[in-house]
């Protein structure tokens, strides 16, 4: 019969071997075919950062009694602003105590109203006429704490009147408010106040700064002569106070009745006519409301009383608050206020200039073309009169004093000499991308149309021009081993690129940083050859 056992191992192996086979070619094993992945085409990034900016405005907000920079809230009053990327604003909060804004083509001055916590609301104008370079501006703000200032809480009220008559006077008797119980307390909208305690502040300042203490210049709201059509006399203040009155959340701005208001006028001020004040005398009143922001020529007078130990108290009534200023009229200044510098040169970053007189305080910036400080135009309009005489002086980026003049005349030429003992150096700062969405990452291209600004800790910002493609020129620098400027970069143009902050240390040589993006636009590389 033969070995079945063998028969069976050779069948066995066979049908084993077949079922190898078929596995190996057959078609329906459920195996999927993978295509192996395409090397994807190279692309490099393409330029699409926007050219250099142009005209723009950096403004830096500073505590005028320490030099520090504040932050503060900016409301802009005239239509026509927008932030670098061409977006109209009508508010913003400064960063760092510092903003950078544009305005129209048409517009040539805008005005700001710039408030912060624990200081005296500021409104400033800025000429922004000349549109062939960038400005840079400077806001002081006076803080309440370097001003004469009384306040006081929880006076007892009742159904929209004091329950007392009411007497709050400063402590060196400078500015007293007083208030009789039967005057009706009313809101902006002339309605009585609701609530049973009141809050009442107020704020002064002599005429010249003593003791640590602002000036009254410092504490004036800009534009008491803006709405004049005069070119040929001004109004020029003589004594300013600020009246705040709160019920809870509730402004108290009128009363159903005259309320009396004393100021003070130092025994040396000589007026328009040149005299001695005396008493007798008498002062028109202009105020001017921070909630409407308008200047106002009262039909009401103040007459100066009997010689006091220190002053001339000079007292009127009136039916509402704000701030409030004994006014005379006089010759305005029938030149444009023009520059003459010697010694040292102003640096390519420019100056501040700051003229102080007794009624007023303007902060201006310089550049090494700097000739008119104030045109013709605005002489005027800024109420500078032709026998304006103050302290005039020259400070940098870094709060070095360049220059001070005091008591010259302001109406006309003035004329300093600039010294600087700091030694100052330049740097170039090379700001470039290269772009992760691209197979090229190594390739940089320039970062142009940049808003880049330095400053050292606590101190002015300043804006750095782009000098060529990508490379934006830091002036005014101290030169010092220790000295760190903190550098602020902020990209502009359609392209979502996030802000950058770095640090350098001044000593003259140029410095570069690179920005790695995800959102590049990128082209395909061509003409790589192949088999």
């Amino acid at each position: 019969m033969g070995n079945n056992k063998f028969k069976l191992t050779k069948l066995a192996l066979a049908l084993g071997l077949t079922a190898t086979l078929s596995g190996c070619f057959s078609d329906n094993d459920n195996n999927d075919y993978v295509k192996p992945p395409e090397k994807p085409k190279p692309t490099t990034p393409v330029g699409d950062t926007p050219k250099a900016l142009g005209f723009y405005i950096n403004a830096n907000v500073v505590d005028v009694a320490t030099g520090d920079i504040r932050d503060a809230k900016v409301t802009f009053l005239e239509d026509g602003v927008e932030d670098i990327n061409g977006t109209k604003i009508t508010e913003l909060e400064t960063e760092d105590g510092t903003f950078t804004f544009n305005v129209a083509d048409s517009l040539d001055a805008v005005t700001l109203l710039v408030t912060a916590e624990g200081f005296v609301t500021k409104t400033v104008t800025v000429d922004t006429s000349d549109k062939s370079v960038a400005i840079e501006t400077f806001i002081p703000l006076a803080s309440e704490a370097s001003a004469i200032t009384i306040e006081k809480a929880d006076i007892a009220a009742s159904a929209g009147k004091f329950v007392e008559d009411q007497s709050v006077a400063t402590e060196d008797g400078s500015a007293k408010i007083e208030i009789s119980k039967d005057v009706e307390l009313q809101d902006v909208e002339g309605n009585a106040i609701a609530g049973d305690k009141v809050t009442m502040k107020v704020v002064t300042a002599p005429l010249k700064s003593e003791d640590g203490k602002i000036a009254a210049a410092q504490l004036i709201p800009e534009g008491l002569n803006s709405n004049s059509s005069s070119t040929t006399s001004v109004l020029t203040p003589a004594a300013v106070l600020n009246v705040s009155m709160n019920a809870g959340d509730t402004k108290i701005k009128n009363f159903s009745d005259d309320i009396t208001i004393t100021t003070s006028l130092p025994k040396d001020f000589v007026n328009k006519d040149g005299d001695t004040v005396k008493a007798g005398d008498t002062f028109a009143v202009s105020t001017y409301d921070e909630d409407t922001r308008k200047w106002v020529n009262e039909t009401v007078t103040a007459t100066v009383g009997a010689e006091g130990t220190v002053n001339f108290p000079a007292a009127y009534e009136i039916d509402h608050l704000s701030t409030h200023l004994l006014t005379e009229s006089k010759t305005a200044c029938g030149s444009p206020i023009s520059l003459k510098l010697n010694g040292a040169a102003v640096p390519p970053s420019g100056l501040f200039t700051v003229i102080e007189t007794q009624s007023n305080f303007f902060v201006r910036h310089i550049t090494p073309e700097t000739q008119t400080l104030i045109p013709q135009a605005l002489v005027a309009k800024l109420g500078l009169a032709d026998d304006a005489k103050g302290d005039f002086y020259i400070f940098d980026i870094n709060d070095n004093e360049w220059a001070f003049e005091e008591n010259v005349n302001i109406c006309g030429e003035i004329t300093a000499t600039l010294e600087n003992e700091a030694e100052i150096v330049s740097e170039d700062l090379k700001l470039t991308y290269s772009c992760s969405n691209a197979t090229d990452t190594t390739t940089k291209l320039p970062l142009t149309g940049a808003l880049v600004k330095y400053s050292l800790a606590g101190k002015y910002s300043a804006t750095a021009k782009e000098s060529s493609d990508g490379v934006y020129t830091l002036n005014n620098l101290v030169k010092a081993d220790t000295a760190t400027y903190n550098i602020k970069v902020t990209p502009t143009g359609s392209k979502v690129i996030p802000k950058q902050t770095y640090t350098i240390t001044p000593d003259g040589t140029a410095e570069s940083q690179n920005i790695v993006r995800d959102n590049c636009e990128v082209k395909p590389v061509t003409g790589t050859g192949g088999s």
